[in-house]
């Protein structure tokens, strides 16, 4: 994607996002530890609006729908009452990822039409991820010892700064420290024998001393953010 009219020169053309995917071929025997990587590169200063419900209906239709069953021509993975012991083996493509944005600004309303909202400003973000695996040796039904496969990604933000929509500054950095970072490690099984695994998340977090300077409308922003935007019940609930 680019910016810039039909008329642009290509010198004055600015890339708004690169990515690339790449495959590749196991060189032996060996199972490897991905198949294809793909990279996505954000140009800088880019802005986001983060509505709970569109974000999650964006993940589940790249991750379902493009990089899904469908494409992949794979089978969807079995519940775990009617998981076949005989599939535990079976090969299967693992996509490493690579996603980095300089200088993000990432604002978060109240609601849909709110012109409130918290303004998380990032020097910094990427996400990269891998895959480990561990023997396992437990009785699962009929499958009592397997290889199994874990994603595991990084999301590390640097240099936080919170703001309100009136660009009120929230935190508080002192003149000779660095602006606070925050680095999430989530990890949850891939393959045919992932639904056996229990808990699926494991989810971890690091963060740097975090100094809020909040009046009572600050913090009503960030409550009514919390409980109007971030768990606002899911309309597929139903379903």
């Amino acid at each position: 994607l680019q910016s810039g009219g039909s008329n642009s020169s290509p010198a004055q053309e600015s890339s708004i996002v690169h990515m690339s995917f790449e495959t590749f071929k196991s060189q032996n025997e060996d199972e490897p530890e991905f198949h294809n990587l793909m990279q996505i590169d954000f140009s800088e200063g880019m802005r986001f609006v983060y509505i709970h419900q569109l974000w999650m209906e964006m993940f589940d239709y790249f991750f379902e729908g493009i990089l899904g069953h469908a494409v992949w021509a794979t089978k969807p993975k079995p519940s775990a009452h009617m998981f076949n012991p005989s599939e535990a083996s079976r090969a299967f493509k693992r996509t490493r990822m690579s996603i980095k944005m300089d200088q993000p600004l990432l604002l978060l309303p109240v609601c849909y039409r709110s012109p409130h909202h918290i303004r998380l400003g990032l020097s910094a973000l990427t996400v990269a991820s891998h895959f480990t695996h561990e023997h396992m040796n437990k009785k699962e039904g009929k499958l009592t010892d397997w290889r199994q496969w874990f994603h595991n990604c990084v999301l590390d933000m640097q240099g936080l700064d919170l703001r309100s929509w009136d660009e009120r500054k929230l935190n508080e950095v002192a003149e000779d420290a660095e602006p606070p970072s925050l680095t999430l490690n989530i990890r949850w099984p891939v393959g045919p024998s992932a639904p056996l695994i229990k808990p699926k998340w494991n989810v971890a977090g690091t963060v740097d001393p975090l100094v809020l300077a909040l009046s009572r409308k600050d913090f009503s922003l960030f409550r009514f953010f919390a409980s109007h935007n971030l768990l606002e019940p899911s309309r597929f609930l139903s379903k």
